[in-house]
């Protein structure tokens, strides 16, 4: 015969451990909101880096194209 144990938590304890779980879920939320402002910084970031990296592309051109005339000179 399989015999089982059921333990109810006390009005205490169940307050307790709901408690816990508010917290552990407010705790969640903040780190969810870390996350997407983290997330807002490195997309600006990337963009940024593009940019940038779009121009020295523009500035390295010109400046071969500056030589190439030079050296044709």
């Amino acid at each position: 015969m399989d015999k089982s144990l059921t333990l109810e938590p006390t009005a205490e304890e169940s307050a307790r451990l709901q408690e816990y779980l508010r917290q552990g879920l407010a705790e969640m939320d903040r780190l969810f909101e870390l996350m997407a402002h983290d997330q807002e910084e490195i997309d600006r970031l990337a963009a940024s880096t593009q940019t940038k990296l779009t121009n020295i592309k523009a500035i390295s051109e010109r400046t071969d194209a500056i030589l190439a005339t030079l050296k044709a000179a």
